[in-house]
């Protein structure tokens, strides 16, 4: 069970910073299911290490993902 934690928390460290790196080339939804994917699997790896720091940042992290994504789908999302 360890290393599924572990491997989830790194899937969703993988998410965030790809779509950061891939922001220009990406339409607005689909960066907002990245980050909002990746910041749940990082903070359900962070609520098993008991990291509630990291926590509350991933908690942030996705309420802003899903206005993003609530924008994004009232403009509709172009492609990139």
């Amino acid at each position: 069970m360890e290393l599924f934690i572990e491997i989830i928390g790194w899937i969703g460290m993988v998410m965030i910073v790809a779509a950061f790196v891939w922001k220009r080339k990406l339409p607005p939804m689909t960066l907002a299911v990245m980050n909002f994917v990746g910041a749940t699997l990082l903070g359900v790896s962070l609520i098993f290490k008991e990291a509630w720091a990291g926590v509350a940042l991933e908690a942030v992290w996705m309420v802003v993902a899903a206005n993003d994504f609530r924008i994004a789908c009232r403009r509709g999302s172009p492609k990139a």
